[in-house]
């Protein structure tokens, strides 16, 4: 953005998330901007997402699914702690290592709510949205859960909870969709 309240708030959220150090989370080494493009530099996570893991024969389990799922968790928990919301939960932006580490990725989405950010755009991947999020409302760390939750309901049935943008209509029972579970 040639915008340079933009390019500020950028540059103090990616700052704010360059101070969580927690191993769930990927770590942010450099934030700053070359040749008039912002840029966050983060540490290399060789593994693969589970958007991947769960698109590859035989997919993930439940068990795989729920252990990724609560180390997401405690990533996330660490990070609202700190007063930092992630906004772009999803399979694609979580790797798994080859030890099992899941390593939540792509904050740059992130935003501190430390009281001294003003309200921003509207940001994240619709599918994972909640309906506060594509309203545009102000935001807290509930968006990040429910994203989590839709995140889940996904790796469990192979299947997104919500159809475009409805929030309203209530998803299958995923005990309907998978009896294991």
């Amino acid at each position: 953005s040639n915008d340079a309240e933009m390019k500020e708030m950028f540059q103090r959220e990616a700052r704010a998330v360059a101070a969580l150090n927690h191993p769930n989370i990927v770590t942010i080494h450099d934030v700053g901007v070359l040749e008039a493009r912002a840029f966050i530099c983060m540490e290399f996570v060789e593994g693969k997402s589970l958007e991947t893991l769960m698109l590859e024969a035989p997919g993930l389990t439940i068990i795989e699914s729920l252990r990724a799922i609560k180390q997401a968790l405690d990533g996330l928990a660490y990070a609202h702690s700190k007063k930092i919301i992630h906004r772009d939960i999803k399979p694609a932006n979580m790797m798994r290592t080859s030890a099992g580490l899941v390593k939540l990725m792509d904050f740059g989405l992130a935003k501190s709510l430390d009281g001294k950010s003003a309200q921003s755009m509207i940001a994240g991947t619709p599918a994972y949205m909640a309906l506060e999020q594509i309203r545009g409302d102000e935001l807290d760390h509930r968006v990040d859960l429910f994203a989590i939750g839709v995140t889940l309901y996904e790796m469990l049935s192979g299947t997104m909870p919500f159809e475009g943008l409805d929030r309203q209509t209530p998803p299958a029972p995923l005990g309907e969709l998978v009896p294991a579970v």
